[in-house]
Parts: C-alpha cells; sequence; structure tokens
C-alpha cells in the first residue's frame, strides 16, 4: 500500500514505530513518519499541511475515563 500512496504525490503521514516501511516513506520528500507516541510529532505535522483549516479540539478523555473497561483504564496509566 505505501507505494500506491506515493504514486498520487500527496503528502503522507506515516504513525508507526521505526521499521522497513518508515525508511521506504523517509526517501519520499512528502512523508514524515512519527512513532505511534508522538502526538505531539502528529498534532505538528497537521497543523502544518492544514493551517487555519483546523478547528480546535476538546479533549474529553477525561469525561470518558469512568467508561472505559477497566483493561483500557489500566493500559492508559502505562508508561
Amino acid at each position: 500500500k505505501i507505494f500506491e500512496y506515493m504514486a498520487t504525490e500527496r503528502p503522507i503521514l506515516g504513525i508507526m514505530p521505526g521499521g522497513e516501511a518508515s525508511r521506504i516513506l523517509a526517501d519520499y520528500p512528502l512523508a514524515q513518519c512519527v512513532d505511534t507516541n508522538d502526538t505531539a510529532g502528529i498534532v505538528a505535522w497537521l497543523q502544518r499541511m492544514l493551517g487555519d483549516k483546523i478547528e480546535p479540539v476538546v479533549d474529553v478523555s477525561a469525561a470518558l475515563y469512568p467508561y472505559l473497561p477497566a483493561t483500557l483504564r489500566e493500559l492508559s496509566h502505562r508508561g
């Protein structure tokens, strides 16, 4: 799929750990790869690509926390 995405000649944000896919995308000038935990990198890329088109997002994670299954709550505390 990566080569099909590259053939579109559009920007690509690869959210993935390092590996073969990130090495392939490193050679594509319109791509950027960020680690799955790099939320700041993801936000920065989206801001660069979308600029003023981004609407502010309200963080509802605290409000939803009590409704998460116990296993997801446990995972959210692992660092």
